[in-house]
């Protein structure tokens, strides 16, 4: 049925022809819901948002946001990053910045994000915790940096 994420993502013609990207190989372990945010926090779409990475020919990687209305899905964005979302190879760094931001890796839970500051969308991981601790995590071609959350 064409109504879900799955045959979405299940038909390479419309992911290719999305993302204009020929023979990518999709990361479908990175599928994931998806939030847009604004600089405050607040969600910017009523659709539910879900989230795939690539990488192509010749080093390309990037992902493509879609949005799910129950009838169908839409491309909501793509992009071309000049790295590949690994967390298993970022792991060390990544519970390193858990720890300095007081985030209990035990209770962590992460959501993909992207946080819009005037015409600018920044990727990004937001993890919190059981206690309500939480950081925004961005993972770039230097690794991961992170940074204490708003309070959002």
């Amino acid at each position: 049925m064409r109504n879900n994420p799955a045959f979405y993502l299940e038909n390479r013609d419309i992911m290719d022809t999305d993302t204009k990207k020929r023979h990518a190989v999709w990361s479908y372990d990175s599928f994931a819901a998806y939030q847009m945010l604004d600089a405050d926090g607040n969600s910017l779409s009523d659709k539910e948002l879900y989230y795939c990475t690539y990488c192509a020919d010749e080093g390309q990687c990037g992902y493509i946001v879609l949005a799910y209305d129950g009838g169908g899905l839409q491309r909501i964005s793509s992009a071309e990053t000049s790295y590949p979302y690994d967390l298993d190879s970022n792991m060390e760094a990544v519970l390193a910045g858990l720890e300095a931001n007081g985030i209990d890796p035990a209770s962590a839970r992460a959501a993909r994000v992207g946080l819009t500051v005037g015409d600018n969308i920044q990727e990004a991981i937001r993890i919190t915790d059981g206690e309500g601790h939480e950081c925004i995590c961005y993972f770039g071609k230097e690794g991961v940096s992170f940074e204490e959350s708003s309070g959002f």
